[in-house]
């Protein structure tokens, strides 16, 4: 059903005039009329029911358009002027009523539901039920004025209902608001009371001025006399309470001790005696908890000042912040503080006497201790007898003690602790280095590093070390995550430091995980890049796969029967090494073995050459064949190198090549070396080239000492060779081999051959010095230094060979002139090869010629000719 639109104001028609009566007509009329009388008469019957069948087609219509929808059309035509229309007219304005107020008193219910939710104020909804009444009464009274004085008096029924419930239920809601927002009020204004009371200088006083203006306040917002009283009585007890335990807490443990003691006897303020029992228990267990705190905090200083002293001990620097931190400590401390003052006192003069002892060497401090065991001179009796005595000394004892304790365990870090100085007073600045850096930082870190262990080790006479142990432990840790390349390239920065660095690191780092990385920079060391790589593959594997199968059958040998076979015969001083070596096999033997499910004794012997040095790329270093023994080989050089070495060698090399010029007795350099033999080599003019033989040499073996050092044990004792002054001969092997390659063939003449028979036949091995000096000159070629007088120099006992064949006699012409044209192609041989690093290829294979020069069984002149040639 279509509902009526809302009222709207409607302007006033004016009402029109009604119809003119004429006279001509009233006859015209008052016939008519008798006739209508007569007619009606006649029809009144079937008028009767043709206007009852009228009212029930108005009725009808009403039901099916609906009741408003017909009003509107008939007040559309201007009025009900057939029985139907007002049939229709008299129902439609009934239902109409029916329908509006139904309609109305819907709206109604929204209306109210909608201002209960939204708690819509009350003017706005008597407003929106007065429009609703208003509005759907003159939407109906335009059409039927009579309709719509029923359905306002009917909607003004309901609205006034639906007002009166809203009122009602709008005041509760306003009363419950006024009542919560009065008790979040109280709340609020009893938090401030208890806040204010736990500020400084808050007494029952001000706490009664805050109560009373909260009181003041509330009142306004309605709370009732009885509320604000109880308000009053709540706050000021609990405010008592809290001030009184604000104060407690804020005061001292004495002033603590004081108010518990007091409370015994004394109501508290605002509290009975009873209260103020049952009040200072729970203080009592504040003021215990305090006492303990404190005595804790007692403590805690100790220690503090106790690890302050242990600084000062070693020779550390204690910080004066902390130092004054202690100090702000004590100050708040009572009587059982004390212990911590006498704590006190005693790290402050032991930070005094450390700072006028902690300059000095552990020998000198050592001498100290010593002259104060009798007392200081000057203080008290004789003895210690002062408690200034007895404090000096046994902190002296325990700075000696711990000083070297500190030096024992690492010199380095002794240093960093004690602030070593150098000789001039300048502080050794030691700074961690680190590893992860840009490798040329790594390098230029390392060589200052070298500078500064050497300085460390002069002043603390401990061998040479560079690494803390955490430097150790940390470069360790790095190489095992690291990936392949950027352990190479860590590797590589160590190496690249220099040789004399390098092995010190990497012998460092032996004695820690890194073992397997020491073996692995000493490979890069010796210029074996290529096996240090598989020995890192290697490791990966291992890590991937497990470690390969090292046993055998029973009976055939193993990796470990192997290993101590091939290490124990070329280790001296340097078993320590042979983990690392061994662990280096064990990576590379699994590059190499790789797959394989059985043990391979070529490829793990293999792989331990490889680990000592051995570069497969060139053949050269690693164990070998040396005076039928096995022998380590220097890295880029072979046994043949170290064979000749050790024969062509005089005792003036071999002292050369000691880091101190260690030398030892003839008898002992030619038993090492070879007896002495003499070859004619030029008939005519009796010229001989000194050789040797092997002698007793045989009976000694040579064994590592670490890096190129090496030394000779005797073979049936296993005893190690000493010098003149009963140390250990210890030499550079690569230098012997150097040092012997660049020197020429050694001639002699028949007067010199003469010389050395007699001094053989007499048993004696120094010529006196005027033979040697007739020896020298009519001679040839160089003296051997097995029988130079140790007053005379090696280079004063070389003769140019030039001259001296200028001297020889003309039959001997043909000879002297092949030896000439040798001994100048050796000379350019020498020079030709300054251009070649020692250790490479071109630079050992100039070396060979060059010695084998004045040998014709061994190379012709046309060969030394041609070698010349090729490397001009």
């Amino acid at each position: 059903m279509a509902q009526l639109p809302r009222y709207q104001r409607l302007g006033v028609r004016t009402r029109q005039p009604g119809s003119i009566d004429f006279a001509d007509t009233r006859e015209q009329a008052r016939y008519s009329q008798n006739l209508s009388q007569q007619l009606d008469r006649m029809s009144q019957f079937a008028f009767k029911e043709a206007s009852r069948a009228a009212e029930v087609r108005g009725q009808e219509r009403v039901r099916e358009e609906g009741a408003v929808e017909t009003l509107e059309a008939i007040d559309k035509k201007g009025g009900a002027f057939s029985i139907a229309d007002q049939a229709a007219y008299a129902l439609g304005s009934r239902v109409a009523v029916a329908e509006i107020q139904n309609t109305a008193e819907i709206e109604t219910m929204r209306i109210l539901n909608d201002a209960e939710r939204n708690e819509t104020p009350f003017s706005r909804v008597q407003e929106q039920l007065s429009d609703l009444t208003l509005g759907y009464s003159e939407s109906l009274r335009v059409i039927d004025p009579t309709a719509a004085a029923v359905l306002r008096e009917n909607l003004n029924g309901a609205t006034a209902k639906a007002t009166e419930r809203y009122s009602n239920w709008y005041v509760n809601l306003q009363a419950q608001k006024q009542k919560v927002k009065a008790a979040n009020a109280a709340d609020l204004q009893y938090n401030n009371v208890i806040q204010g009371a736990i500020l400084p200088g808050s007494n029952a006083v001000t706490i009664k001025q805050q109560i009373a203006k909260s009181i003041e306040l509330l009142s306004g917002m309605g709370l009732s006399e009885k509320q604000l009283k109880a308000f009053e009585l709540k706050s000021y007890s609990d405010a008592i309470k809290e001030n009184a335990i604000f104060n407690f807490n804020s005061s001292s443990v004495e002033e603590q001790q004081i108010t518990l003691k007091r409370m015994e006897t004394v109501p508290f303020t605002g509290m009975t005696l009873g209260e103020t029992q049952t009040f200072r228990k729970g203080l009592q267990g504040t003021y215990n908890k305090n006492v303990a705190m404190r005595e804790q905090k007692v403590s805690n200083v100790v220690s503090l000042i106790s690890d302050q002293d242990d600084i000062a001990t070693a020779g550390g620097v204690v910080s004066q912040k902390m130092l004054t931190e202690i100090e702000s400590q004590l100050d708040a401390f009572g009587p059982e503080g004390d212990r911590a003052r006498a704590a006190y006192e005693r790290m402050t003069f032991d930070i005094d006497t450390a700072n006028n002892l902690k300059a000095m060497m552990p020998a000198d401090l050592a001498s100290f201790v010593t002259s104060i065991e009798s007392g200081l001179p000057g203080v008290g009796e004789p003895g210690r007898d002062t408690d200034v005595e007895v404090k000096t000394y046994d902190f002296a004892v325990k700075m000696l003690d711990q000083f070297n304790k500190d030096i024992e365990d690492n010199p380095i870090s002794a240093a960093m602790k004690r602030q070593l100085t150098d000789d001039n007073n300048n502080l050794i600045q030691i700074k961690p280095i680190d590893f992860g850096q840009d490798p040329n930082r790594v390098v230029a870190d390392l060589s200052l590093r070298f500078d500064q262990a050497k300085l460390v080790s002069n002043a603390y006479g401990t061998p040479l070390t560079l690494f803390t142990k955490e430097e150790t432990k940390l470069f360790s840790n790095a190489l095992k995550s690291a990936s392949l390349n950027d352990r190479l390239i860590a590797l590589e920065s160590v190496v690249a430091s220099g040789d004399a660095i390098a092995l010190q690191a990497f012998e460092e780092l032996a004695g820690t995980d890194g073992a397997f990385y020491a073996a692995v920079g000493a490979s890069m060391v010796s210029g074996n890049r290529d096996v240090a790589t598989r020995a890192l593959e290697g490791q990966a594997i291992i890590e991937t796969m497990g470690k390969p199968k090292l046993t055998s059958d029973a009976g055939m040998p193993d990796a470990d029967s192997i290993s101590n076979e091939v290490f124990r015969s070329v280790f001296g001083e340097t078993r320590d090494a042979i983990p690392a070596y061994r662990a280096m096999a064990e990576n590379l033997y699994a590059f190499y073995a790789e797959g394989a499910t059985e043990f391979d004794e070529v490829l793990w012997r293999n792989s331990l050459n490889q680990a000592v040095g051995f570069n497969p790329e060139d053949g050269t270093g690693g164990i070998d064949t040396v005076r039928s023994v096995s022998t380590l080989i220097p890295s880029g050089n072979t046994a043949l190198d170290v064979s000749n070495a050790l024969i062509e060698m005089d005792a003036n090399i071999l002292s050369a090549a000691t880091l101190t010029g260690q030398t030892i007795a003839p008898e002992m350099f030619e038993a090492l070396s070879g007896e002495i033999e003499l070859s004619l080599v030029d008939p005519g003019a009796n010229i001989y080239q000194v050789t040797k033989s092997e002698g007793t040499s045989g009976d000694y073996n040579l064994v590592s000492l670490g890096g190129d050092n090496y030394g000779f044990l005797y073979k049936d004792s296993g005893i190690e060779v000493v010098d003149d002054k009963g140390d250990i001969l210890v030499f550079d092997l690569k230098k012997v081999i150097e040092l012997t390659a660049a020197r020429g063939p050694v001639y002699y003449t028949q007067d010199q051959k003469d010389a050395l028979d007699a001094q053989k036949d007499v048993g004696q091995g120094i010529i006196p010095e005027p033979l040697l000096e007739k020896m020298a000159k009519p001679g040839i070629g160089v003296i051997p230094s097995t029988i130079v007088s140790t007053t005379t120099s090696l280079a004063e006992t070389v003769s140019d060979v030039a001259e001296a064949v200028s001297e020889i006699p003309a039959a001997g012409a043909t000879a002297v002139s092949e030896l000439d044209e040798r001994e100048a192609i050796q000379a350019s041989l020498i020079e030709l090869r300054k251009k070649f690093e020692p250790g490479t290829s071109a630079h050992k294979y100039l070396s060979a010629f060059i010695i084998r020069a004045f040998d014709s069984n061994k190379v012709s002149v046309e060969d030394l000719k041609a070698v010349e040639s090729d490397f001009k």
